[in-house]
């Protein structure tokens, strides 16, 4: 038997994780076998414990937007072995991880813990009887010191069986979906690469998989030269696959991670292809909802395509709850989308514009601590470019117009932002990152102008009232 152990305003209390092969759930949502509420930096499925083949307890990350700790290092997109007197941090909450027969401690009458913190679970039910509040202090594992990492878990690898398909070896799994895995593949009849992708459907029901071909049939009708085509698709009770044309130079945010920024007239004829491919999906009723910078890829001759049309949609109706659109990068998403509202083709423009913004300044337009301050950037701050970022002003308000908080202040069609690019190369503007605190008009509290008179700059209010002088 295993516990994790953590500290309320009781004393130390264990929570048993059954023997068995089994998997032990935790996160914020009610399906978990440990619920933890009232802490943003939790995901609503966090990560999960189980008993690998050899009897070792792994820990595994569920895909969380701020990931799961062992001994302060962060458990991302692999299994570590835990053993004794590991710690175990998720979110706030920290947990020591024993294993024992006999546990000396009081065991948890609850399987929902409130986890104190200043920013609250807003989609929580009150069920607040039925947890109790732990303390936010790391306890002191008995007889012991706190271990270092036990060692990396390494399962064997059982590539699925794809007929027509030889998997060669796994290119990684969605950062946003936890049920897909993508591979690299060999195409027997045509003898070319191809790219898989995989997504587990174990737990979803005959129309769910119907619904995935039915998505995936009308998006592989886009023949566009920047629209990543789909080969083919199929599905069993077990799992749904997708393979395509597999795009040998990688994807942007690869780009992005190795070269730094982009210049303004390459991200620019960047951002025109892949408006156009978006605007012959629109032409077909199509809408993508997840446009990112993992999501636009490049052929050896640098030519751009947007991959993944059709999924998102699926992908949100199928794996969530309650929702019906909250699926993509909370880095990319339109607030509509982040509030759940309906969407129009708007929504893809918004987040094509934070990944104009961001090949342009080499980073995200919104960074925050957690998911819930991210998305109230997006809903309330305007961007701003670092200094120092080559960007004309001309492109800088079609960013602006292109990241309209609401649909209506967004380009009225696809064309419109076509246009507005194309305009914007043919009569470059001031740099941005060239304008002087001369150009900017200083507005606060009635000062209407600054002058420079022989060595003495003179700032003037309303009536031409001398407010102060500088030499």
């Amino acid at each position: 038997m295993a516990f994790l152990l953590y500290e309320n305003h009781d004393g130390t209390r264990a929570i048993p994780i059954d023997d068995v092969s089994s998997t032990f759930n935790v996160g914020r949502s009610m399906d978990n076998d440990l619920r933890l509420r009232e802490d943003s930096l939790i995901s609503r499925h966090h990560c999960t414990i189980f008993r690998s083949d050899i009897g070792q307890f792994v820990i595994r990350d569920l895909g969380s937007i701020n990931g799961t700790y062992v001994n302060d290092y962060c458990v991302r997109n692999e299994d570590y072995v835990v053993e004794d007197m590991d710690q175990i941090a998720v979110g706030n909450m920290i947990f020591v991880f024993m294993k024992s027969d006999n546990i000396e401690y009081t065991l948890a009458d609850t399987t929902t813990i409130m986890v104190n913190s200043s920013t609250p679970d807003i989609s929580a039910p009150d069920d607040s009887l039925l947890a109790e509040t732990a303390k936010l202090v790391p306890i002191i594992p008995p007889h012991s010191e706190v271990g270092k990492i036990s060692g990396k878990h390494i399962p064997v690898e059982v590539y699925p069986e794809i007929e027509g398909f030889e998997i060669l070896n796994p290119l990684g799994r969605s950062s946003i979906c936890n049920f897909s895995a993508s591979y690299l593949a060999f195409q027997k009849a045509l003898k070319r690469t191809t790219v898989v992708k995989i997504f587990d459907t174990s737990l979803l029901d005959d129309q769910q998989r119907e619904s995935f071909l039915t998505h995936v049939r009308a998006a592989g009708k886009l023949q566009h030269p920047n629209i990543v085509s789909y080969i083919d698709a199929g599905s069993t009770q077990t799992h749904c696959y997708l393979t395509m044309h597999y795009a040998d130079a990688g994807s942007l945010r690869d780009k992005l991670a190795n070269s730094g920024p982009i210049s303004e007239k390459d991200a620019v004829r960047c951002i025109i292809k892949i408006s156009e491919a978006l605007n012959h999906a629109l032409s077909s009723g199509i809408m993508h909802y997840n446009v990112t910078s993992s999501n636009i890829l490049f052929d050896k001759a640098g030519e751009p395509a947007i991959s993944d049309f059709g999924l998102a949609e699926w992908i949100a109706h199928s794996y969530q709850i309650n929702r019906n659109y909250f699926f993509g990068s909370t880095v990319n998403m339109a607030p509509e989308q982040m509030l759940d509202k309906a969407l129009d083709w708007t929504c893809d423009q918004y987040a094509l514009g934070t990944v104009f913004y961001e090949m342009l300044a080499g980073k995200p337009c919104f960074e925050a601590p957690s998911i819930y301050a991210l998305i109230e950037k997006h809903l309330r701050e305007k961007i701003r470019f670092p200094m120092g970022a080559k960007v004309s002003a001309g492109v800088a308000d079609i960013i602006c117009k292109m990241m309209g908080k609401t649909p209506d202040q967004r380009f009225g069609s696809w064309q419109a932002v076509i246009s507005a690019l194309k305009s914007s190369m043919s009569n470059p503007q001031l740099k941005s990152s060239d304008m002087s605190r001369k150009n900017i008009p200083l507005k606060h509290k009635g000062i209407v102008n600054i002058s420079k008179q022989g060595p003495v700059i003179q700032i003037r209010g309303p009536k031409n009232r001398k407010l102060t002088s500088l030499k």
